[in-house]
């Protein structure tokens, strides 16, 4: 059983400033240092997310072969969707999905 932490973990190297924001939000004094680890992952997640959307937003959302000019759905939008799973996985396995008793409602 791993031991609870005493304080406020210092936010990991190589987050995003925005990533670096949320973390002291998410992770409070006496997160197991497995919880600290899941909410890293998910962050990394996010990051990456925040990355492939990027270059999505610059680039067609198709590319052409250039054998036999077949056209295909972007190879990231896969890696988007394939993101976004992991992140709304961790997520919820953290308890941190959208609640409207707290949260409100749409």
């Amino acid at each position: 059983m791993t031991e609870p932490v005493k304080q406020l973990p210092s936010c990991p190297d190589g987050l995003s400033d925005a990533s670096q924001a949320l973390w002291p939000c998410i992770v409070k004094p006496g997160a197991s240092v497995g919880r600290c680890r899941l909410i890293e992952e998910a962050l990394r997640c996010l990051d990456r997310l925040a990355q492939v959307r990027g270059i999505l937003a610059t680039e067609s959302l198709t590319v052409t072969t250039e054998r036999t000019k077949a056209v295909h759905a972007h190879p990231l939008l896969k890696i988007e969707t394939e993101l976004r799973r992991q992140f709304a996985s961790l997520w919820s396995a953290l308890n941190l999905e959208w609640r409207a008793d707290i949260d409100g409602y749409l």
